[in-house]
């Protein structure tokens, strides 16, 4: 979510956003920046490498909470 935070108007990565608007078709826009759900796999894939590295099934767990983590909050605030 924080990545994903990271890319909204007046952000830091807005350009990203705003690069991506202009120049990707919409398939790689939601792994990218657009959907924090769809994001998770990917961003989360680097952060768990970098920190922890443990395991394969641990990995799965981690991206799965995630996933789910985020789900959740996008339901509980799908305005914010």
């Amino acid at each position: 979510m924080a990545i994903w935070a990271t890319m909204w108007e007046e952000a830091i990565f807005e350009f990203v956003r705003n690069w991506g608007d202009k120049h990707l078709p919409e398939k790689p826009r939601k792994p990218l920046y657009d959907c924090p759900i769809c994001m998770t796999p990917w961003y989360g894939t680097l952060i768990y490498i970098l920190i922890w590295n443990n395991g394969l099934k641990e990995w799965l767990v981690v991206i799965i909470a995630a996933m789910g983590l985020n789900a959740v909050l996008i339901k509980l605030f799908p305005d914010d």
